[in-house]
C-alpha cells in the first residue's frame, strides 16, 4: 500500500468536509421527505378514522337540527315557543291583577276610612277601643 501525500490528505479532508457541509443543507429536505413518507403511510388510517368521525357527527348534527327547527309540535322549538305563548299571557294576566289589586287597595282605604268617620259618629267606645251603651 502506498503512502498519501500531504496533497491527497488535503483533497481528501477537502472532500469529506465539502461531503459532511452538502449533507448539513441537504437533511432537512431528506428529514422532510421521510416525515412526508411517514405520513403518507398512515393517509388510508386517518382518512377512514376521518369519514367515521365524520357520520357520527353528521348523526349529532341531524339530531339537534330536529331539535331546533319547528316541527309541527315535537321539537325543542316547539315547546320554546309555547312556553313563550303561554309566559306572554301570564305577564298580561299579572299585570291585570296589579291593576286590580291597586284598585281594590284604594277602595278599601277610602271604605276604612268612610267606616271610621261612620263608627265614631254613631256609637261611644271605651279605653280599649270596644263599643259602648249610649247614656
Amino acid at each position: 500500500m502506498q503512502a498519501l501525500t500531504l496533497g491527497e490528505i488535503a483533497l481528501w479532508a477537502v472532500a469529506v468536509a465539502a461531503a459532511l457541509t452538502g449533507l448539513r443543507k441537504v437533511w432537512p429536505s431528506v428529514k422532510a421527505f421521510g416525515v412526508f413518507v411517514s405520513a403518507l403511510s398512515e393517509l388510508p388510517q386517518f382518512m377512514a378514522d376521518t369519514r367515521a368521525h365524520a357520520a357520527t357527527t353528521t348523526a349529532t348534527l341531524a339530531a339537534v337540527k330536529h331539535e331546533v327547527l319547528p316541527n309541527h309540535g315535537g321539537s325543542l322549538r316547539d315547546v320554546v315557543d309555547r312556553g313563550e305563548a303561554v309566559t306572554g299571557g301570564i305577564v298580561s294576566d299579572v299585570a291585570e291583577l296589579k291593576a286590580e289589586v291597586k284598585t281594590l287597595s284604594e277602595k278599601l282605604g277610602k271604605d276604612h276610612t268612610r267606616l271610621a268617620v261612620l263608627e265614631e259618629r254613631t256609637q261611644p267606645r271605651d279605653a280599649q277601643g270596644r263599643f259602648t251603651k249610649g247614656e
